[in-house]
């Protein structure tokens, strides 16, 4: 659902894939440590601005809430030990998105708010941009633009090459 509704936004495949899996992880938490074995509900706010290229996703949930949401860590570091759980989530929540904020209480639950700010050029702008100043001699550029393909490249030449490898 995230996926689609930030489509408005035209993000890159990386961009998506970023929020889809920092949302999962929240939806995760709040069922995991919101809820546990009991049943409830979790609520998911979602605002777009195509002006700003911002997505902004909040996941609610009314459960148990963390005592302290500024070590949210020490969850991680209790799941570990005990063997639970990765204790990785609040860290993808992070890596992927700009922002985190979390607010909770005990007994009344927890939101988690995450921002993710798109790229004001995109992936293929820069790439057609790196390939230009390649054609007009740029040896960075042409460097630049082999080091980010190595894989294809190799794909390339194992493909052309098979006989003779």
């Amino acid at each position: 659902m995230a996926a689609v509704f930030m489509s408005r936004l035209d993000p890159t495949l990386e961009e998506t894939q970023d929020v889809k899996t920092a949302v999962s992880e929240a939806v995760t938490n709040a069922i995991i440590h919101g809820y546990g074995k009991e049943a409830g509900e979790i609520f998911m706010d979602m605002t777009a601005d195509p002006a700003e290229k911002t997505l902004t996703v909040c996941i609610t949930d009314t459960g148990a809430g963390i005592a302290d949401v500024k070590k949210p860590w020490s969850l991680c570091i209790q799941q570990i030990q005990q063997g639970e759980r990765s204790g990785m989530g609040f860290s993808f929540m992070e890596a992927f998105m700009d922002e985190v904020i979390v607010e909770s209480e005990p007994e009344k639950g927890t939101a988690v708010t995450m921002k993710k700010t798109y790229w004001k050029v995109s992936l293929m702008d820069e790439t057609l941009k790196t390939i230009e100043l390649a054609h007009q001699g740029d040896k960075a550029a042409r460097d630049r633009l082999v080091t980010d393909n190595l894989g294809l490249v190799w794909s390339i030449v194992k493909t052309l090459c098979r006989p003779w490898i």
